[in-house]
């Protein structure tokens, strides 16, 4: 992570994301190996020890660089996609590829429409040269493409990336300017990339320690794209570095909501080591909250599962997972811990309530259906109706097998024998009629009753 401590620009060639986002990420997952092996400077002390142990948090870390080398696809899809895997260093590259993303090329095709040809061609032949890494000569053709149309929030984001991330040593003043009017410009078309261009300024602003725009500038990035999960947590990092809590604490709390992994990026950056007190407090509420969470779900479950006629499998292999999240729950130390625990519970209750899901809509009977039987095996299903008629059907496809005819009034009443061959129907023409189940024939006419049966 990044912090005031580094020189940016070399940070940029140690992380190695500047040009090249797959062998900068498995160089970043090495990295994160070998500070496991040689720092002295420990993970899970002060608030790391209530978010997850030392050996979790390495691999969480370890393992999100490592998942995403291997996710082009997600990677082209900007910081929103990788959420807290995502880096600073990353930042040119990420661009370069969305740059051929459909989506950003639609939104731009209405800025270019009533631009000649000769401008069209000079953004085209900017784009190439960036694309291509000869950013100096991009860069000029760049600023005469913002002359002719300066709407074109992309071209901004671009020079603010050359200014950024390719000259030597940074024009951060630069890169700040052309960040802002990637927010300003952008806006109206696309608050995604509004919040993006926002999100950079306010990151230019915090190497500038310029740390009221940089929180001011990440607010604005939050506000207008409220999806974008990292931008809560830079705002939460850039309030941390100015040491103001009351900021930076809700932003946090938002991040580690929408993705439990920002809890150790947060331990990972010691700009939070400012307000090391306050993100504890935060780490032990949200602690609490994921136990009292756990524990409620687990007994609306129990409660909810008295109600249902299960299986006699299904409710012995529920109960297993409930006694196993019941004993989980009791050692959990950690924020991770009381969140898996809440999460196994919430998938208990999905088992639950997809047993009770709707299998299948059974259509036929003209009236109202009044009775209902499942036949002993369970593969058969009766109806009686209003419509003077019975209906069987098969419950693993929900077709309809057999319409048994015969009542001359409603039928109030159906039952299968115990070896399921047979079914009883009682009726308002006062007679009981058996039907054979595998033929659908009637077998009987009971009749002796004086009304309804």
């Amino acid at each position: 992570m990044y912090h005031r401590g580094m020189k940016w620009e070399e940070y940029l060639e140690h992380q190695g994301f500047k040009d090249d986002i797959v062998n900068g990420l498995e160089r970043q997952a090495r990295d994160v190996v070998a500070a496991q092996a040689e720092s002295t400077r420990s993970l899970d002390r002060g608030f790391g020890a209530l978010i997850a142990g030392q050996q979790e948090m390495n691999a969480v870390l370890r393992d999100g660089f490592e998942a995403v080398s291997f996710g082009l696809d997600q990677i082209a899809e900007g910081i929103e996609a990788l959420r807290a895997d995502f880096d600073w260093a990353m930042g040119a590259v990420l661009w370069k590829l969305e740059m051929q993303q459909a989506v950003l090329r639609d939104i731009l095709a209405t800025l270019q429409a009533p631009l000649d040809t000769v401008a069209k061609e000079l953004r085209r032949r900017a784009e190439d040269g960036y694309l291509n890494g000869w950013y100096a000569e991009a860069l000029a053709d760049f600023l005469e493409s913002e002359q002719k149309n300066y709407q074109d929030f992309a071209v901004h984001q671009a020079i603010g990336n050359i200014y950024l991330y390719q000259q030597r040593p940074a024009n951060l003043e630069k890169a700040r300017e052309y960040y802002l009017k990637t927010g300003k410009y952008a806006t109206p078309r696309s608050t995604y990339h509004a919040a993006r261009g926002y999100l950079h300024a306010a990151f230019v602003c915090y190497l500038q320690r310029d740390d009221v725009a940089a929180v001011e500038n990440a607010r604005r990035a939050t506000e207008l794209y409220p999806r974008l999960t990292e931008a809560f947590f830079d705002l939460a990092k850039f309030a941390a570095a100015a040491g103001d809590a009351a900021v930076a604490i809700p932003a946090l709390e938002t991040a580690i909501r929408a993705e439990r992994d920002y809890a150790i990026k947060a331990r990972a950056d010691v700009d939070f080591e400012n307000i090391e007190s306050s993100v504890a407090g935060l780490i032990k509420r949200l602690y609490a909250e994921m136990q009292q969470e756990s524990a409620e779900v687990l007994e609306g479950v129990q409660v909810e599962m008295a109600d249902y006629v299960l299986p006699d499998s299904f409710r012995e292999r529920l109960n297993r997972e409930l006694v196993e999240i019941e004993r989980f729950l009791a050692g959990a130390l950690t924020y991770f811990d009381a969140r898996m625990a809440r999460d196994k519970a919430a998938r208990c209750r999905q088992m639950l309530e997809r047993s009770s899901r709707e299998l299948a809509v059974l259509s036929g009977h003209t009236h109202g259906v009044s009775a209902i039987a499942f036949s002993p095996d369970g593969a058969t299903l009766a109806s009686g109706s209003f419509d003077n008629t019975v209906r069987l059907w098969d419950v693993a496809t929900g077709r309809e097998q057999a319409v048994l005819s015969g009542h001359t009034s409603s039928v109030y009443d159906i039952a299968f024998s115990p070896d399921g061959a047979t079914l009883a129907s009682g009726s308002d023409d006062k007679t009981v009629r058996l039907w054979d189940v595998a033929t659908g024939r009637e077998r009987a006419v009971l009749s002796g009753h004086t009304s309804s049966v």
